[in-house]
């Protein structure tokens, strides 16, 4: 924990009068568990609010503890969050097919669709989709067989990601069709239904 001191009498006052909503809230017991003791907080608890900004005011030292691990994991995940929404609304934004974004993502048919219609307005092409010429397959083909090998341990959403940055002029469902054409359970190759939790938020 590092121990910043607070010099503003706005901030002191707030934080005295925070411990003291805890302690009126019932939350007595995380302060004795923080090392706070109970004569203390009964004698701040009763204090008046004449006291407790005279004491904000004063030119008593004031600390407060910050943990630089848990923050920095707090920030990390919502990076995390932040990049897993981007790259949800890049899968729906370039064509990827409702079942894959609602099982990379977890989302329901209805969010899907209300995702989709803020994302990418007017109607799904009818109809099965249309395979690219052989040529165009092959090379899809092999660009996915060395992403399988370069990016094996990455979820398979990013696998997409990375085959699709190779054919952006594509929409992320004729990849699907292409990549699976001569599998027997398409599912199972594309991990339509991945065991990573999503995140939340």
């Amino acid at each position: 924990m590092n121990k910043i001191p607070i010099q503003c009498p706005v901030l002191r006052r707030m934080l005295l009068a925070h411990i003291i909503e805890q302690i009126d809230g019932g939350h007595m017991d995380s302060l004795l568990r923080a090392g706070y003791s109970p004569e203390f907080l009964d004698d701040l608890r009763y204090r008046t609010t004449r006291d407790i900004t005279n004491l904000a005011n004063s030119p008593q030292e004031m600390w407060f503890s910050l943990s630089e691990q848990l923050i920095s994991k707090g920030l990390h995940l919502l990076d995390m969050r932040r990049e897993h929404a981007k790259l949800r609304e890049y899968f729906v934004i370039h064509g990827a097919s409702r079942r894959m974004v609602c099982a990379y993502f977890k989302l329901s048919h209805e969010e899907y669709r209300d995702l989709r219609a803020q994302l990418r307005p007017g109607g799904e092409p009818g109809g099965r989709t249309a395979l690219p010429p052989v040529a165009v397959r092959d090379a899809i083909h092999r660009a996915w067989f060395d992403i399988q090998q370069s990016m094996s341990e990455q979820p398979c959403r990013d696998r997409i990601y990375a085959l699709h940055q190779q054919f952006p002029e594509l929409r992320i469902s004729v990849l699907q069709q292409t990549i699976v054409e001569f599998a027997e359970d398409d599912e199972l190759g594309l991990e339509i239904k991945p065991t990573t939790p999503p995140l939340q938020g």
